[in-house]
């Protein structure tokens, strides 16, 4: 949501990030008079409430970033097993009030606008306008974290990077990659992901 964020200022609109727990949303609203709202992970944000953002007269724009492949800790749904529960259906109820959503899976566009979602992809790559980093922990594995399934455009800028820096992709199926050359590992979620 910061790179979403900082596109929105570059265009010279004013943002509010908005988390939880959203307490004071509607005086910040009115003090700040932001041109959007940008909503996070907020698949418990009262729909009632925010039908009434919507309307406001001067409204700012209402927009979700939508991380479709969320982390495993807030997939877990007690007693409904995981092949068979949506990624989609704790979101869509929210998602549908929401001017735009900006979703990380350009896979779920259609099944998104099939549920009268207004969605637009927001592709993952580095920003071009982000400084790249600078300082690199002693601990780091590698130069480029890659996490995902084969395809032959990924093979094809992944052996790029190959050519400048240290890869390593995580996948539910390592082995594919075994195969084309690359150091690959099972995929990973939660503390293990973010360390």
């Amino acid at each position: 949501d910061e790179r979403v964020c900082r596109a929105f200022e570059r265009a010279k609109c004013s943002v509010h990030r908005c988390e939880s727990p959203w307490d004071d949303l509607e005086s910040i609203i009115e003090r700040i008079a932001p041109d959007w709202v940008v909503f996070s992970s907020c698949p418990d944000f009262d729909h009632e409430r925010l039908r009434r953002l919507r309307e406001r007269p001067n409204r700012p724009g209402l927009t979700q970033v939508l991380f479709d492949l969320m982390d495993f800790h807030e997939r877990v749904i007690r007693g409904l097993p995981w092949p068979t529960r949506s990624r989609l259906v704790r979101w869509t109820g929210l998602a549908r009030q929401m001017d735009v959503v900006f979703p990380k899976e350009r896979g779920n566009i259609d099944a998104y606008a099939s549920m009268g979602i207004h969605s637009v992809f927001l592709d993952q790559a580095c920003d071009p306008e982000e400084d790249p980093a600078q300082e690199f922990p002693d601990s780091a594995v590698c130069d480029v974290a890659f996490f995902g399934p084969v395809y032959l455009t990924r093979i094809a800028h992944l052996r790029s990077l190959q050519q400048v820096g240290k890869v390593v992709v995580y996948s539910s199926r390592p082995r594919q990659w075994w195969r084309l050359g690359f150091r690959a590992l099972p995929r990973v979620f939660g503390q293990t992901l973010a360390e």
